[in-house]
This record gives structure tokens, C-alpha cells and sequence, in this order.
């Protein structure tokens, strides 16, 4: 049986590469794609969606379904990053769409998505808001926190888990079963470079997702680069996808994780209890190490099979 999957994403630079690697798995029927839902983080719902929509049409595929879910955090106003992802969150592209793209469908619509597919892994690359609100579901890996390590939004946090942490925490106060966890000190080290970028527009040949990839990559270039991380782009989103569909090879350590929603100075601050302290059965498989080299070799293997 094929797999079925759904990608709950904010559609920014990451998380288009991530659709396009989806994408190649399913125009081969190594997975079903079965929706893409969207939240507020990088960039409103409604663009999320829009691009979402975009980056798919671009690859090839036009009949899974897309919808703009919740738009704003649980508990804290929304923050969205053009400074990072772009001013629509595209980079330097932005994504055509007409009205009907833009009319958010009724509730139960959004959750009918995930209703509808009871068996299918749910990755989640954006804030937790669907999962907290729609879950709690099995078979869920989640890109998010920062486990003693550095964050990139505060001292202590990681972005998705900050923009809407009263989600995040209560996703992991409700899982069913340990969530598997992509934190950022595993997903910062697959990094995409010019190199890897010619790489991979040779590989896919004349798709018309390869035209994009320099326009959208060149900001987010350009962004770390400012960062003082190098002319290089750190791609979450794709390094999760691969991680939870098994692609590369991971170790993983289970743990009792909680998130800290209400204070100021440590607003999304994943904890993750690592000795037992608490005394609460794992909510939580934190990947502790995934294998970067074999996740460029799988990214070009997907990408060859968007070429026509």
C-alpha cells in the first residue's frame, strides 16, 4: 500500500522545497500526497496557500487538494518573516493567484483534510496550530524547538515553536504517541550552496519548478548570508519530510517534552526531559543526528523524477 501523507506547512523557501521533493514521490507513486493544509507563520494562511498551489503547479501536479487553514496563532498575535522568506514568501518570486484563491474555505473544510485520511503520516513543518487544534493524530513529526541548542528567533527558541507556542505545547500535552520531532539542531546542517543549487536545476532537467529555484534560493542566500552563516541556505523543511518518510537514515532518543507559552523573555523554549525527572511517559522522539550526505543523494533522486 503507498503511503499517504499530508503536509501541514507556511509555505516560505524551505517549505517549497519540501513540496517539491513531495511532489517527485508522488508523480512516481512512491507516496500519496494527499493534501497540503496551511497556517499562519511565515506568511498569512491565505499566501501560504497561494504558494503552496504555485510550487505544486509548477512540478507537474494540479488535483491535490490545498487549503488556507487557521489564520492567526492560538494564543499570541500572528509575526511572519519577509525579512526571511520574502515579502509573500517566495523569495524574490511571488506566486500569480486570483480571487478564488484567496477566499478562505469554511471550517470544516480545513479539518475535513486531515478527517478524511485517518491513516495517513501528517508532517508538520510550520507552527503547530493545526495539530494542536485539529489533532491530536498518530504518526506525526513535527520540524520545531531547539533541545540545548541555540535558537534562531530568541536566545532559546526556534521559530515555528515561538510564533505559536501555546500550540506546540499543548500538541505535545495531547499526542496520542511520541511525536517524532525535528528539531533545529538537526535540520540546520542540511544546507543547500550555488553548488548544490546548479546540482540540482541540472537534475530536473526542463521542469518549470527548476526556472524558480534560482530566484527563490538567491534570498534566502542572501538572508543567512547576513546572518553571518555563509552564502548558504539552511532547508528545515525538506530535511524533515525526508526524516520522517524514513529516506535517511536517523537516531532518535524519546523524551517528555513540554513548551513554555507564557512568558515574555521565554516564549517558545522547548524543554526536553532527558533523565526522567518528571516522571511522564515520552511524548516526544527527538531525532538526535540524521545523515546530511545521504539527504543530498535522496534530494537528487526526487528531483530527477520531476524531470519530464
Amino acid at each position: 500500500m503507498i503511503p499517504q501523507v499530508i503536509l501541514d506547512c507556511d509555505t516560505g523557501i524551505d517549505d517549497a522545497l519540501a513540496l517539491m521533493y513531495l511532489a517527485g514521490l508522488h508523480r512516481a507513486g512512491e507516496i500519496e500526497l494527499c493534501a497540503v493544509t496551511c497556517t499562519a507563520g511565515n506568511t498569512t494562511a491565505e499566501q501560504a496557500a497561494r504558494n503552496s498551489r504555485y510550487v505544486l503547479r509548477r512540478c507537474g501536479i494540479e488535483t491535490i487538494p490545498v487549503v488556507a487553514g487557521e489564520a492567526a496563532p492560538l494564543g499570541v498575535e500572528l509575526v511572519t518573516t519577509p525579512e526571511t522568506h520574502g515579502p509573500t514568501g517566495l523569495g524574490y518570486l511571488r506566486a500569480p493567484g486570483g480571487t478564488e484563491e484567496t477566499t478562505r474555505p469554511p471550517v470544516q473544510e480545513w479539518r475535513e483534510a486531515w478527517r478524511r485520511h485517518p491513516q495517513a503520516q501528517v508532517i508538520v513543518v510550520g507552527p503547530a496550530t493545526h495539530l494542536a487544534l485539529w489533532g491530536p493524530r498518530s504518526r506525526v513529526t513535527l520540524m520545531g524547538g531547539a533541545y540545548l541548542y541555540p535558537g534562531n528567533t530568541t536566545p532559546t527558541a526556534e521559530w515555528n515553536s515561538w510564533v505559536d507556542p501555546h500550540a506546540a505545547k499543548r500538541a505535545f500535552a495531547q499526542a496520542v504517541e511520541p511525536i517524532t520531532v525535528c528539531s533545529l539542531g538537526v535540520t540546520e546542517r542540511f544546507t543547500l550552496d550555488p553548488s548544490s543549487l546548479d546540482a540540482l536545476i541540472l537534475t530536473l532537467g526542463s521542469a518549470e519548478i527548476a526556472r524558480d529555484l534560482p530566484e527563490l534560493l538567491r534570498f534566502y542566500f542572501e538572508f543567512h548570508r547576513a546572518q553571518g552563516e555563509g552564502y548558504l541556505a539552511q532547508i528545515h523543511d525538506l530535511f524533515t519530510c525526508m526524516i520522517a518518510l524514513g529516506r535517511v537514515p536517523c537516531t532518535v532518543r524519546e523524551a517528555r517534552v513540554d513548551v513554555e507559552a507564557d512568558s515574555e523573555l521565554l516564549r517558545g523554549t522547548t524543554v526536553a526531559d532527558l533523565r526522567g525527572h518528571w516522571g511522564s511517559e515520552p511524548n516526544a522522539r527527538l531525532v538526535q543526528d540524521a545523515d546530511v550526505a545521504a539527504a543530498h543523494r535522496e534530494l537528487l533522486r526526487a528531483a530527477a523524477l520531476l524531470a519530464p
